[in-house]
């Protein structure tokens, strides 16, 4: 599992209960602005979501 992904599932895991991506992803992008490229973050998300 990736560190991203581990994040994710700890601090917004209500958030990724709703499986919508674009609310997933306005939640998530401020943990990781500046850590984390958008796209990996996309990524983690719809295989999440998946």
């Amino acid at each position: 599992m990736q560190k991203q992904e581990k994040i994710l599932l700890e601090k917004f895991a209500d958030v990724i209960a709703t499986k919508n991506k674009g609310q997933i992803m306005k939640a998530v992008m401020p943990e990781f602005k500046g850590k984390a490229d958008g796209k990996v973050i996309n990524e983690v998300v719809a295989k999440i979501c998946g």
